[in-house]
């Protein structure tokens, strides 16, 4: 009993420790300042106790017997937002066959990591905010900018399938705008024509388009089956196994996104059964905690208005839907500026609380919302869908015209990464805060004031004069009485006081400096060690020459080493260096560039959209993470009947800068006249106005949209060189299908870029040298010649471990082994293998052929590719969307042909037993299938591959705007052509 009482304040520590780590553990980051001591402990295991409870009375754990009553939980914490409660199990389509098992989750995994951060108050107390009354901008940081498009969601455990879900509910506006912005008004603007005038075809053309379409359309009927029997009203289906998976929340993203293909196809039964499964989907709850909301929108949102568009507005619950969708969206806009959460965390509890955007967005999540809201706001009448990215499009316009600091490294283009919350970075505080220490050692959390310290200071101690830095970077004199023990550098490590005094080299040679070395410091300001220009502290007397032996002496090591009572036991104390220093006396002290965490709110400076880094470096690319928002430029500028020039502004000083800075010509055995886009990782240039950085010569699939994109809008815009650059984007996508093994392009991978962009001739010598670009120095290799073999075996030559050692080694006198002779065999071949000297000789590397050609054979590279940083193929539409903006443009046949090749390859290595799966490699004879199959190789690939083969006057470009997903929607200006084109037929005929 005596021995538990002395322990149990241990033991009541120890679990309060636990809980704390947890606590933070849970939350992601653990901040020193303010999480180190008893009291802080305490208090995180109090929140994480409270966190426990919360979480159970929003109902996202698992009911348990002997969990606390509902009444208990509410006598502890305010009640939550009520919530909207469905029946615990759900109807289905009757004849709708469904997996044996289906993936998805209980309501428990869906929970919050929030639930533990956010109030707890109810609707009745929410009310409009205004902006300069918001909660911290890095408040919810953790949660807004962290996300993924695709989450796979667990499959339901077994006996929790009867939890009832939490469902969205709509939560009143914290920051709602004072005026709507409408719709462009007036008679839609003659645009120029987009696609070719073709001329009627023979008999044998139509037979030979019409089998391949045939062919074709079996394909979208064997996919389809696929997942109607075997994933119906899950994400995606299991090509190969017959499994269903749910990444995008559950909603029957294959179903949604297939909807206009099944149509445009003619499998109209298929079309109704669809829509009726439409119709059951409950668009208010998941098994997912968050909404991605740019895959949700161009997916589902633009899946059910394109299928709503092509049946001629018959199926109203595609369109109430839609809307359903959209205002659970809307959520995501509720930001002081406006800017969406891209990773939207719809439960009451988070939702019902003010957030801002994240400070590290996706460029094309929050870019690429435009064409699908304003296709609603069409359709219903309804400007408040049209309000939120038009306020999305202001910020990027007013950005692409920014200067000075605030325009970004390449102007008219944006980095991938952008901070969209609308506020400066935190103040760089530059202070010394001092936390003095509590009973025990602990260190308290202060209020973040600075405070001075006072250092006792004892008879006989001389008074110090030097500086300290205050917050505006000004120099004050420190006194004897003011000094500190420590303070950090502007990297924020501690260093010593008088660390950056002036002491001269060798100071700590004599015995006089020696002996003071371990003192403490005095009114001349001596010191331990100087800091070096980057901030690492150094030994004094390091460079100075030494003669070996000189630490040989008692009195060089007692000097240098000092004696066994040197005070050690505490830094930089004066000359209490050989007292006992007391717990409740010290201080722990920083200075610290970083916001502190106080109780105090963070004030936001306003500005507009920023690009996430630090001032280091940018990342320019119209590939992945950037594409689609330069695409919707040109198309929503179609689907508003060329109302509004900006977006054509948008456009051109973003393509302009893309031509200049991003295409470059790839050399290719063939000579090929084709283009890439590339990668620019730009930093702060040298001087106004210029560019400087790292350029990657890349190919990637996701780029292989831009042909299209340059073509269709060099027609919409007159930009006629634009038509020529986007068929030898094209062209390029095409050689690299035609370069692999399979006939199918790899994800992503490096090429050897030309230096001229007209004229560019094979050239292998610089092809093998991108191959192998460090071959000299790896050829190169320093095999030690002419040591002597005494010296090389000798056991008596001395370690020299000194650096800047002056003059010859002296070798240490050899004294003969006593002549008796060893008893013991084994000892007397130890000794012989010891005196042998084995030189070591490493082996000759490579030569540089030999190493080029080995990694062409063992990497399998296409000629012209340098490297493959994904082999895969994972069904992707960019390139055959390329080829069928071509086709409709041009009308080449040459585009229908390769277009055909590439089905066919896809189909030979793809084809699955309930539909396409992704492949591993595209450069093995025989790639394995990943079980994989995305919604968008019914929504848009397959589509694209049948468009191409169909007649030109269904979804013709002069009467539709296709999303990214390829979900065509209806132009208000369908009909009203301009009479001239921007690219005469002339034009047209010669790129044909």
């Amino acid at each position: 009993m005596i021995r538990y009482r002395r322990y149990r304040a241990f033991i009541a520590f120890t679990v309060i420790a636990i809980l704390a780590t947890y606590y933070f553990i849970g939350h992601g980051s653990i901040d020193l300042p303010s999480a180190i001591g008893a009291g802080a402990l305490k208090q995180a295991g109090n929140d994480a106790a409270a966190a426990a409870k919360e979480k159970a009375q929003a109902g996202l754990d698992l009911i348990k017997p002997d969990e606390p009553t509902k009444e208990d939980i509410l006598g502890a914490l305010p009640p939550l937002p009520t919530t909207k409660v469905a029946a615990s199990t759900t109807p289905s389509l009757a004849d709708a066959p469904r997996p044996s098992t289906q993936e998805a989750s209980t309501s428990s995994s869906s929970s919050s990591s929030s639930s533990a951060a956010v109030a707890t108050q109810s609707l009745s107390q929410t009310k409009p905010q205004d902006a300069a009354a918001i909660l911290p901008v890095h408040e919810l940081d953790d949660m807004t900018e962290i996300g993924e498009g695709r989450v796979e969601i667990p499959p339901v455990k077994q006996g929790v399938a009867n939890i009832p879900p939490i469902h969205w509910s709509k939560m009143p506006e914290h920051f709602p705008v004072s005026t709507t912005i409408q719709l462009p008004t007036g008679t839609p603007k003659a645009v120029p024509r987009i696609q070719h005038k073709f001329k009627k075809e023979s008999s044998a053309e139509k037979a030979d388009r019409e089998k391949k379409l045939k062919i074709i359309e079996g394909a979208v009927s064997h996919a389809w089956s696929g997942y109607r029997s075997k994933a119906w009203m899950n994400d995606e289906v299991r090509p190969v196994s017959g499994g269903a998976r749910d990444p995008f929340c559950g909603w029957a993203a294959t179903l949604v996104d297939a909807l206009d293909t099944l149509w445009i196809v003619g499998l109209k039964d298929e079309f109704d059964d669809a829509v009726k499964a439409v119709g059951e989907i409950d668009f208010t709850t998941s098994q997912r905690k968050d909404i991605p909301l740019f895959e949700t929108t161009i997916r589902y949102l633009g899946g059910m208005l394109s299928a709503y568009d092509l049946s001629g507005g018959q199926y109203k619950v595609l369109l109430d839907k839609a809307v359903e969708l959209a205002e659970v969206l809307m959520g995501a806009f509720d930001t002081p500026n406006r800017m969406p959460v891209t990773f939207y965390r719809w439960m009451p509890t988070f939702a019902s609380q003010p957030h801002r955007a994240g400070t590290h967005v996706v460029l094309a999540e929050i870019g690429s919302l435009s064409v699908e809201f304003t296709r609603l706001a069409q359709l219903t009448k309804e400007p408040k869908y049209y309000d939120a990215i038009d306020r999305i499009t202001d910020a990027f316009l007013e950005w692409q015209n920014a200067s000075g600091p605030n325009a970004t490294f390449i102007p008219g283009l944006f980095p991938v990464h952008i901070d969209a919350s609308g506020c400066e970075k935190p103040a760089q505080i530059k202070s010394t805060y001092s936390h003095p220490a509590g009973k025990g050692g602990d260190v308290a959390v202060g209020d973040g004031k600075p405070v001075v310290p006072q250092r006792p200071v004892t008879q006989g101690q001389g008074t110090r004069t030097g500086t300290s830095i205050e917050k505006d970077g000004s120099s004050q004199p420190v006194n004897a009485d003011e000094s500190q023990m420590g303070s950090s550098s502007g990297g924020g490590v501690r260093k010593i006081i008088g660390w950056d005094d002036p002491l001269t080299e060798g100071d700590l040679d004599n015995r006089r400096a020696k002996g003071k070395s371990s003192q403490p410091i005095n009114a001349a300001g001596s010191q331990a060690g100087a800091s070096s220009a980057g901030g690492m502290g150094k030994i004094i007397g390091w460079d100075e020459p030494l003669t070996e032996g000189d630490l040989d002496s008692p009195q060089a090591k007692a000097a240098v080493l000092g004696s066994r009572n040197a005070g050690l036991n505490k830094r930089q104390l004066g000359d209490l260096e050989n007292q006992k220093a007391k717990a409740a006396e010290d201080v722990f002290q920083k200075e610290t560039q970083a916001r502190m965490h106080t109780m105090q709110q963070d004030v936001c400076i306003p500005r507009g959209l920023a690009s996430s880094g630090s001032g280091g470096s940018e990342t320019f690319t119209i590939g992945g993470m950037a594409d689609s928002l330069y695409e919707y430029f040109p198309k929503q500028y179609l689907l508003l009947g060329g109302l509004e020039k900006k977006y054509q502004t948008l456009y051109e000083q973003s393509i302009d800068a893309v031509t200049k800075h991003l295409l470059f010509r790839p050399m290719t055995p063939q000579d090929a006249d084709i283009l890439f886009v590339g990668e620019y990782s730009a930093h702060a240039p040298s001087t106004e106005g210029a560019v400087e950085g790292t350029f990657k010569p890349e190919g990637a699939h996701l780029s292989c949209f831009a042909g299209g994109m340059y073509a269709m809008a060099a027609k919409i815009f007159g930009r006629d060189e634009d038509l020529e650059i986007g068929a030898k984007l094209t062209e390029g996508c095409v050689w690299a299908y035609n370069a692999t093994a399979t006939g199918i392009m790899p994800e992503h991978f490096l090429v050897s870029q030309c230096e001229s962009m007209t004229d560019c001739k094979w050239n292998e010598t610089k092809y093998w040298e991108d191959l192998d670009p460090y071959a000299e120095s790896r050829t190169k290799v320093n095999v030690p010649t002419g040591l002597p073999t005494s010296l090389a075996g000798s056991r008596n030559a001395p370690q020299v471990n000194r650096r800047d050692l002056d003059g010859p080694a002296a070798t240490v006198p050899h004294v003969p082994a006593p002549a008796v002779p060893n008893s013991v065999p084994e000892l007397d071949m130890a000794t012989s293998a010891e005196e042998t000297v084995t030189e070591y000789i490493p082996p000759t590397p490579p030569t540089h052929e030999e190493f080029v050609l080995a990694r062409i054979s063992e990497e399998r590279l296409p000629t012209g590719m340098t490297r493959l940083l994904s082999r895969k193929y994972i069904l992707r539409p960019e390139a055959i969307e390329s080829v069928f903006y071509m086709y409709r443009i041009t009308g080449s046949p040459h585009w229908r042909e390769v277009g055909w090749q590439m089905f066919l390859a896809v189909q030979k290595y793809t084809y699955a037993t309930y539909g396409a799966s992704a492949i591993d490699d595209v450069t093995k004879t025989l790639p394995t299938q990943e079980d994989s199959e995305e919604s968008f190789w019914l929504a848009e690939t397959l589509k694209y591959f049948y468009l191409l083969f169909e007649e030109e006057g269904v979804i013709s470009l002069d009467e539709w705007v296709l999303n990214t997903e390829a979900h065509p929607f209806r132009r208000p200006d369908a009909g009203g052509l301009s009479s001239t084109s921007a690219v005469d037929e002339a034009e047209e005929e010669a790129l044909i």
